[in-house]
């Protein structure tokens, strides 16, 4: 007998980037319509027409967040967790962007002068820990689920017991 290791190689699951791209493209429209719909004068008849295009398209965002998770788990279950190593690559490439984009956002939407006030950082501050400016609010979701995961990893992995 032989000792050679025997690797499986995982089937791809194109279903999960179809449905990923129709999660974003349908995000992208809610964030696009949410600008134009307060545009038109509240109650009239182009506001509720948008509006009720706008309001069921919601699901969209739930979708994504699921599909974020799901491939999340697709891809790590059933590797060895390092869990040092998971929270630096995943942190190092949502929190940058985070915070870059916030500051960004941020600057342009205020005057450039008033950057040197306490005002200016204590609202900057506020928008990093709440995640509520600027559609952020995924990237800080994401940034509790990579805080969660390894917890919920276990939880999975946890044997049954037998009563």
């Amino acid at each position: 007998m032989s000792s050679e290791k025997i690797t499986i190689k995982r089937k791809y699951l194109y279903g999960v980037d179809l449905m990923r791209l129709l999660f974003i493209l349908g995000v992208l429209i809610i964030h696009t319509s949410t600008v134009f719909t307060y545009k038109f004068q509240v109650g009239s008849a182009s506001f509720l027409t948008l509006g009720s295009f706008h309001m069921p398209m919601h699901f969209t965002r739930m979708g994504f967040m699921f599909i974020s998770g799901l491939v999340l788990f697709l891809n790590s279950y059933n590797r060895p967790m390092h869990l040092i190593k998971f929270w630096k690559r995943r942190y190092f490439w949502v929190l940058i962007p985070y915070f870059f984009w916030n500051f960004i956002y941020h600057l342009v939407e205020h005057d450039f002068e008033k950057i040197s006030t306490g005002n200016w950082w204590l609202q900057y501050w506020d928008l990093l820990i709440h995640g509520n400016g600027y559609y952020m609010y995924f990237l800080m979701v994401m940034l509790q689920l990579y805080l969660c995961y390894p917890l919920m990893r276990f939880l999975f992995k946890k044997p049954k017991v037998n009563i």
